[in-house]
């Protein structure tokens, strides 16, 4: 049986082909090109070098088994292909990248990427240690009770930053759409739910 993580990883794998066959179509020929592959690329690296330098991370977070053949089609679907909106923007978006625009999109996604490899790190290593519960260090409530959600509005809006493109938008207010429909799931289900 499937699991989410695993349909996680073919996503990731199908949003990277989709952003090389953009590239092999398009070119690198100018600097949104160039910032936004390396900004998707570098977190789709980071995605697997992850599960190498922390070992059970995903299973931890993802690694619910998934019932049926529709479940791991919808992720892939959504989780890679259409998170890969933001890439085909900017891709066949031809007006210039402003160099504030290239510079605020790297600080976003830096700055996302480092709140969530923070997060997960914590995190795996207490629920590897048997904490049920995670609320010190990163999940002490400065960024909210999940801090991985403010680090994903970062990032996907740096995507959609640097895709120069209104339509790109939609993914990063997608995530926060059903990043807090999860939380009010969880609180609703069990307000003492494991973070």
């Amino acid at each position: 049986m499937a699991t989410v993580a695993t349909s996680l990883n073919v996503a990731k794998i199908t949003t990277a082909a989709l952003i090389f066959l953009l590239i092999g179509i398009y070119g690198l020929s100018d600097l949104r090109k160039i910032v936004y592959s390396s900004l998707h690329l570098s977190y789709l690296t980071w995605w697997f070098v992850h599960q190498w330098v922390a070992p059970g991370w995903l299973d931890i977070c993802f690694g619910s088994p998934l019932p049926n053949i529709i479940d791991p089609a919808t992720i892939i679907g959504i989780y890679g292909v259409f998170y890969a909106l933001p890439a085909w923007c900017a891709f066949t978006n031809t007006s210039p990248m402003l160099p504030a625009v290239a510079i605020l999109s790297t600080i976003l996604f830096s700055t996302g990427s480092a709140i969530n490899i923070s997060a997960d790190l914590y995190k795996t290593a207490q629920k590897q240690a048997g904490v049920k519960k995670v609320t010190s260090h990163i999940y002490d409530g400065r960024l909210g009770a999940h801090p991985n959600h403010v680090g994903d509005w970062m990032r996907y809006s740096s995507f959609a930053l640097a895709s120069g493109t209104f339509l790109a938008w939609l993914i990063p207010a997608l995530i926060v759409f059903f990043n807090l429909k999860t939380v009010r799931e969880r609180a609703a289900k069990s307000p003492a739910k494991d973070s």
